[in-house]
């Protein structure tokens, strides 16, 4: 009995503790666990003073950032992507990106504490310096271009409960917070964080000016969410076109294809679905979604294809249910086009997550859409073998019966390896142009690619080889290059999947610069040397009897 009591004593005392941790505010502290939640798939809407401000961010998609390692997205939309991670302390910003700009911290600066002070005045405050990186020539490459110093401050208000329509939100934790970017004059939020939902409401101050927004949805926020098929909002017709125009100005054009016939898989018909890149996503609506068991890299000729044809990536899920968060993982394999016989780089992990957000109306140059579905998504191409990412984040707007009517997403490249720098490739803000159906148009069957594609003749015994005409020197990187070798290092960089070429080129173009010396000229064997040591024998193997082929003689 004693042992029984003391039990029910312990019990209650840690109830009362639990109870006394969820409270927004304690004596001299305020405990914000729970008041912004972060997980995947959770997102918010608010919409504005004017019905064209609005502000949504959603949380979705992970990857391994170098020097911190896995960090979750945050997507705050207009190309604007946060990387953070959530510890005892609160939530952390380990690298920041905007449409044309990396910011990386030289600390993670805080996004949101976990403890703050509750006495009259007392502010939480955090200084933090950021790299800022760019592309001063409008390319892939991304260099430091300057520093900016930036200053926060965080002030818990007060507790409040808040009435938003028919919604009402008890025990509401107030939270101010202060930033001052370089010699900028302060901006401050104030948020209105509510228990278990996260921010509901939010006042910008910038500039002498106001504005207000209010939550609209939620994560969880809808108490009988209806289902949408996905076939309707995303049709699979050959001929169909969509022509965008993106931030600038300029037009964009995709286009369905006519179906052709797996190579791979037996019984298997594909949808080609060519984008502006020209890449082919070869896509069939499955039982489980929109599933995508091959696609064609066209920027590098060569072809990705799910290892198990039968079960291939799931894109976007068969239904469409507000708040439901989807993920589809594969593995997959890269194949020479149109061979398809498999590369020596070859294996790929793609991840595909997303969660429909609501139904909102959608204006574009196209028309006014009605009855469309927001979705957050994020995909992920993985190349572990040489530690790079291919990363899409951001919203796109689903019309009935239309397809994509409007995109808001983010396109990056994130590198593990310290001599090379993540950069943005393209950030989307699209909106439908123009609708059509056009005259379906066939593509390059994998057949017909063959037997278009020049066969090269079997090699002829040395004695009776011909000597490869001697080219001039060519002149370029600032050294001297010698017969064929400058069209040997083109060739073999053509030879290189791009996900690699960034790091691949950077090798081998210091490896020929160091073996050039000072007289700075470039010879066949260099080339050769160079690209055997970029990698491992397997991967080069192939590339180099390639470039033998074209070596003199």
């Amino acid at each position: 009995m004693v042992y029984k009591k003391a039990a029910a004593i312990m019990m209650a005392l840690a109830m009362l503790t639990i109870a006394g941790l969820m409270s927004p505010q304690r004596a001299g502290a305020a405990i914000l666990s729970g008041y912004f939640p972060m997980h995947q798939g959770l997102y918010w809407s608010l919409s504005g003073p004017e019905e064209t401000d609005a502000r949504s961010w959603a949380i979705n998609g992970d990857f391994n950032l170098r020097d911190a390692g896995s960090v979750f997205m945050m997507y705050q939309g207009n190309g604007r992507v946060l990387c953070m991670k959530q510890d005892w302390e609160g939530v952390r910003v380990y690298a920041e990106m905007t449409p044309d700009t990396l910011y990386l911290p030289d600390k993670p600066y805080l996004f949101l504490p976990r403890d703050i002070p509750t006495e009259p005045d007392a502010t939480l405050q955090d200084t933090v310096t950021l790299k800022i990186y760019t592309s001063p020539q409008k390319n892939e490459k991304y260099e430091q271009t300057g520093t900016e110093t930036r200053q926060a401050s965080f002030a818990f208000k007060s507790s409040e409960e808040l009435q938003l329509g028919s919604r009402q939100f008890p025990d509401c934790a107030v939270i101010e917070r202060t930033t001052r970017r370089g010699q900028n004059g302060p901006v401050r939020e104030t948020l209105w964080l509510a228990r278990g939902v996260g921010p509901v409401k939010i006042t910008l101050e910038s500039g002498g000016k106001e504005k207000v927004y209010t939550v609209g949805s939620y994560a969880g926020s809808e108490k009988n969410p209806q289902v949408y098929a996905l076939s309707k909002y995303f049709p699979l017709k050959p001929g169909l076109r969509w022509t965008y125009q993106d931030q600038n100005g300029q037009q964009r054009v995709t286009e369905i294809k006519n179906p052709v016939p797996s190579k791979i898989a037996e019984n298997m018909m594909l949808t080609p679905f060519e984008d502006y890149l020209h890449d082919l996503h070869f896509v069939v609506m499955k039982e489980a979604g929109l599933a995508m068991p091959q696609k064609y890299w066209n920027v590098n000729g060569f072809c990705q294809a799910d290892a198990d044809q039968d079960r291939p990536t799931i894109m976007l899920p068969a239904e469409l249910k507000p708040g439901m968060f989807s993920l589809s993982r594969s593995y997959t394999i890269s194949r020479r086009w149109p061979s398809m016989s498999e590369m020596a780089v070859s294996d790929l992990e793609l991840v595909y997550s997303s969660v429909p957000m609501g139904i909102e109306d959608v204006t574009t140059p196209a028309g006014v859409f009605k009855g469309c579905i927001k979705i957050a998504l994020a995909n992920m191409a993985r190349a572990y073998a040489v530690q790079f990412d291919v990363i899409r984040v951001g919203y796109i707007w689903l019309a009935p019966d239309t397809g994509i009517v409007k995109e808001d997403l983010t396109n990056m490249f994130n590198y593990a390896v310290p001599e090379m720098m993540h950069s943005i490739f393209d950030v989307r803000l699209w909106k439908l142009a123009k609708f059509e159906t056009v005259t379906p148009s066939p593509m390059l069957s994998y057949k017909d690619a063959e037997k278009s594609t020049p066969v090269s003749p079997a090699p002829a015994p040395a004695e009776q080889q011909k000597a490869v005409p001697v080219k001039k020197t060519v002149s370029a990187e600032g050294m001297t290059w010698e017969n064929n070798s400058r069209e040997m290092y083109d060739k073999a960089l053509d030879a290189i999947p791009f996900f690699v070429r960034p790091l691949a080129k950077k090798k081998i173009m210091d490896c020929i610069i160091a073996r050039a010396g000072d007289k700075k000229i470039v010879s066949e064997e260099t080339v050769l040397a160079c690209v055997k040591e970029s990698g491992e024998s397997k991967h080069t193997a192939p590339i180099l009897i390639e470039l033998e082929k074209i070596r003199m003689k």
